[in-house]
């Protein structure tokens, strides 16, 4: 390798590692320097901040100690002798003067009569002519029409007569020959005399205290203050803090000045030399550690980043979850412009015939499904849309900007068509369809919740209207809805209760009349306001909320307990799908049987055509085990599905039941004698019976009788139709009209429970 290629690494190994080392290091002293910088100054504020309340608070006090000075002499009864009528020159002086200073070092005293005339005067410790009090008349003589107005205002008459303990006083920051000084004015009276003073007729008593020099010494070994001076100019030198000294107009007089006190640039000073140490250390660390830190941030951050992923994606396919869900709905929702006609669009997807898939390829299989249904759903929506699994087999699609209903239904177009082409699995081939329900919004005040609940109401109309589709909602949806939630809740009533389900047997009638050969238990539901509920109206939502079973199960135990009491005629009972997917319905089937002695042979289970077709492997262990017990098979609504005539030998199905409905249309069919007749022919091929199920004519009897069929179900044998088949059915003690009353079962109420 050459010089150059090495020092072009080395370089560019510097400038990507050492930079930002010692980067880091500078920014760390310089960090640990300006914060140890800012806490000395801190200190030191802290500091000057202490001693600036200590001056504050000594100031103010002392400030009232010349009023409090002042009162000790001045509200006194002898200082009122001593003034009105014949003045005691000796007392004032001694009292009111010149006691001041040596006292307490008042300054200036000064006592004015009633007219605000000067009597007595005192300066510096000695009496003075009273006229020198004209060069501070000016300043002084306001603050005593002050006084007399406040004394006018009834303050020295409620002292005097006890009613206040407030003693009169002004006090104030003047400035006297051009030095500043505290002043207080009082009146001089007593707490008690004999003649009470008139307003306007008391003398007024003036002291002053300068704030000097001394005054300041005094400060200084009081608070062991550095400086400390008064001063009437703001401006003081820059290591100095000044505090103003205002007067009751909240105007500066003078200053007081002093050094203050720096305990954090001393403790700087002093340890400076530690400090560089340390700062040397700590930088040498981080130059250390700044590589493991930066190791350790990326690690970090890339957690971090995948711990969001995981906390907002479904891990199974990569979409957003339930919570990104939300956010970005109600996101949407707030950046509609309600000004245009942008709305947004919630489409809940749901997954047709998804268990069909986990139970006949296994649940590996589903999963591979989930993925690629969300495969093929993102390339059908735009960059600014969402799309999230919210669980299962369910998804949503948040769509923006949607201008048209237009829009929406040819996205929904493109999804139903995707979703219904085969998915290639490494299980095998898997065909599925998607139903979709649609709200839209263009309000800024609609919330998520609600538009998901529209959603939701749309997507059941989309799987009742017969699945592979799309619904958009509509407010008459929320009726259909509530009706079907009061019938639900109507029938789990019922299930509670002893007298609105029962059991009904419709005869099974040779085609040549001649007996009854056999019935078929159908549930039936007496609402004590609705009537009668036709079972095409409750057995599906009973399958919907999961009450299908148990319902199963209550036909089948009092058709056996029905069944029992007549040995040897055909006992048929529907059996739902859900309960041909369970894998324990024979174990079921046959404790209800053994709970009621009925003999296997007597019982006829009849199945779906789907479930035949279906291929799932517990419908097809369970048809297997009720072959080789012996009971019967009977293959329900023929005609509806697309039974093989290789299933009807797999599962040698006893007899095959043509559908009522494609009955019914008999008579629209261009050729329905050579339709019935391939339909009889491929039963007998594998040696099937074959009945016909909703004959309600004779004509349908005679074509059917013609055809082949070997036995009937149908109005035309109900008791209005043929009172004679009533007659001839009389050895069947339960009959057709026998309605078995529900009976309370243990096993049932636990396993209704569980549903509730």
């Amino acid at each position: 390798m050459s010089k150059d290629v090495k020092a072009g690494r080395g370089w560019r190994f510097s400038y990507s590692v050492f930079l930002p080392i010692i980067l880091a290091a500078i920014g760390t002293v310089a960090t640990i320097a300006i914060f140890i910088t800012w806490a000395a100054s801190r200190n030191d504020n802290e500091a000057a901040n202490r001693q600036t309340n200590l001056v504050s608070h000594i100031l103010s006090d002392q400030r009232t100690q010349v009023s409090r000075e002042q009162e000790d002499v001045v509200v006194w009864k002898d200082s009122v002798r001593a003034v009105n009528g014949a003045r005691d020159a000796s007392f004032i002086e001694e009292n009111l003067g010149i006691g001041l200073y040596e006292f307490y070092g008042h300054d200036r005293a000064y006592l004015l009569d009633p007219k605000l005339q000067v009597v007595y005067a005192m300066r510096d410790g000695g009496t003075v002519s009273p006229e020198i009090f004209e060069t501070e008349r000016t300043t002084l003589e306001p603050l005593a029409q002050r006084l007399r107005e406040i004394n006018w205002q009834g303050a020295l008459s409620a002292y005097v007569s006890g009613a206040s303990d407030n003693i009169p006083n002004i006090s104030d920051v003047v400035v006297i020959e051009g030095q500043p000084a505290f002043v207080s004015l009082t009146p001089i009276i007593s707490e008690k005399t004999d003649v009470p003073q008139a307003p306007g007729s008391e003398y007024i008593h003036i002291t002053a205290e300068f704030l000097d020099a001394s005054f300041a010494a005094e400060m200084t070994s009081l608070l062991l203050l550095e400086g400390a001076r008064f001063t009437t100019d703001p401006a003081v030198a820059d290591n100095e803090v000044a505090l103003a000294i205002r007067n009751n107009s909240g105007v500066p007089i003078a200053y007081f000045a002093w050094v203050p006190d720096q305990p954090g640039a001393k403790l700087l000073a002093e340890t400076a030399p530690a400090t560089a140490a340390a700062i040397t250390i700590a930088a040498l660390i981080i130059i250390v550690l700044i590589q493991q830190l930066r190791r350790s941030t990326a690690a970090l951050e890339a957690g971090r980043a995948e711990a969001h992923h995981m906390a907002h994606h479904d891990m199974l396919t990569g979409l957003g979850n339930r919570m990104m869900f939300e956010t970005n709905l109600e996101t949407a929702i707030q950046q509609v412009d309600p000004r245009g006609d942008d709305n947004v669009a919630l489409l809940i997807l749901d997954l047709d015939r998804f268990k069909q898939v986990n139970d006949t390829l296994g649940h590996e299989a589903g999963d591979e499904l989930i993925q690629k249904v969300a495969q093929r759903l993102h390339p059908l929506v735009r960059s600014t849309d969402t799309i999230a699994r919210l669980g299962g087999d369910e998804f949503a699609i948040i769509a923006t900007n949607i201008g048209s209903e237009d829009h929406i239904a040819a996205l929904c177009d493109r999804i139903v068509l995707n979703i219904r082409k085969p998915f290639e699995l490494r299980a095998g081939q898997a065909f599925v369809g998607v139903s979709i329900g649609v709200a839209v919004t263009g309000d800024r005040q609609s919330k998520g919740i609600e538009l998901a609940r529209m959603a939701d109401i749309a997507l059941y109309a989309a799987k009742d209207g017969g699945r592979n589709q799309y619904k958009i909602f509509e407010n008459h949806m929320n009726e259909t809805v509530r009706e079907r939630q009061t019938l639900e809740a109507d029938l789990r009533a019922a299930m509670r209760t002893d007298d609105e389900l029962g059991v009904t047997f419709e005869p099974l009638v040779r085609s040549d009349g001649s007996e009854i050969i056999g019935v078929e238990a159908n549930i039936r539901w007496i609402h004590p306001v609705r009537g009668e509920v036709s079972p095409d109206d409750f057995l599906p939502l009973a399958s919907s909320c999961g009450l299908i079973e148990i319902i199963g199960e209550f036909v089948l135990w009092h058709a056996c307990q029905t069944g029992v009491k007549n040995p040897g005629q055909l006992m048929a009972v529907h059996v739902y799908p859900t309960q041909m997917r369970n894998p324990f319905f024979f174990d079921k089937v046959f404790a209800i049987i053994e709970e009621s002695g009925m003999q296997p042979s007597d019982l006829e289970l009849e199945i779906s055509e789907k479930i035949l077709s279906s291929g799932e492997e517990a419908a097809n262990a369970n048809l297997r085990k009720f072959r080789r017990a012996g009971i019967r098979i009977a293959l329900n609504d023929f005609g509806t599905g697309f039974t093989s005539l290789r299933l009807l030998q797999q599962f040698q199905v006893d007899r095959i039941k043509i559908d009522r409905s494609f009955i019914a249309e008999l008579a629209q069919s261009p050729d329905p004698e050579a339709i019935t007749h391939a339909v009889v022919w491929l039963a007998r091929a594998v040696g099937v019976e074959v009945s016909a199920d909703g004959v309600d004519t004779q004509e349908q009897k005679q074509f059917l009788t013609r055809m082949g069929c070997m036995s009937f179900q149908g109005a035309l044998f109900s008791p209005e139709g043929q009172a004679d088949w009533l007659r001839s059915a009389a050895h069947l003690e339960a009959g057709h009209t026998h309605t078995a009353k529900r009976e309370e079962h243990l096993d049932e109420i636990e396993i209704w429970d569980t549903a509730v």
